[in-house]
């Protein structure tokens, strides 16, 4: 993870939920995004269960409350061989996310 603001808050460990504004985008692509939720409702799920990609979760472990941090991850850490056809994500291709944590409770 590329870390561009640090916190003292609390922080994102399995089983806590945290609300986060997101953004996924496609390094390999020119930054191209596919997913983002600033301007809109933020993000909001449970850590370490499996509901959001592994890569994610890994990446988002031990981050704080208030912190930024673009996390970056090969295929098999994130859509795979399947890939993500609702974000029109190949198979087989490297992902990124830029989260700012805005809380964990």
């Amino acid at each position: 993870a590329v870390v561009s603001t640090q916190s003292t808050g609390e922080f994102v460990v399995p089983g806590i939920t945290v609300v986060c504004h997101v953004t996924g985008f496609l390094p390999d692509e020119e930054d191209k995004v596919f997913w983002s939720t600033k301007g809109g409702n933020p993000f909001t799920y449970t850590a370490g269960t499996g509901t959001v990609i592994e890569g994610w979760d890994e990446g988002v472990e031990g981050m704080s409350e208030g912190e930024i941090a673009k996390i970056y991850m090969s295929s098999n850490k994130g859509y795979g061989k399947i890939g993500n056809r609702s974000w029109n994500i190949p198979a087989h291709i490297n992902i990124a996310f830029e989260i700012e944590i805005l809380a964990v409770r």
